[in-house]
């Protein structure tokens, strides 16, 4: 895994650590690492409060819109789907398909 070596080098920074802040600190920089390329920017979604009927209207009518929620007579939540979505990371399935490709190159 690409990953690995990133991890145990956090790992013995953690075993060395001399206080707490410094262990703390090393245990989130690599889950945070480990998180950050398993999260799909895919699933994430819009959400607004709306006042306006016609904004809401307009919202509802959008294609991307999914869920609405009614807070109180003057308020209502509403779930959309990204416009556009940024594919600005590598994910987990991309490295192991270049890992796969990089040893079969090797054979």
């Amino acid at each position: 895994m690409w990953l690995k070596p990133w991890i145990d080098v956090c790992t013995t920074q953690r075993m060395m650590a001399r206080s707490d802040f410094e262990a703390d600190l090393t245990k989130l920089q690599a889950n945070a690492t480990f998180g950050k390329t398993m999260e799909n920017v895919r699933n994430r979604v819009n959400v607004r409060l709306i006042t306006d009927s016609n904004k809401l209207l307009k919202a509802v009518s959008k294609p991307s819109f999914r869920q609405s929620e009614i807070i109180n007579q003057d308020l209502v939540t509403i779930k959309a789907a990204r416009d556009k979505i940024m594919l600005n990371r590598s994910t987990a399935v991309d490295s192991g398909i270049v890992k796969i490709n990089y040893v079969s190159i090797l054979l």
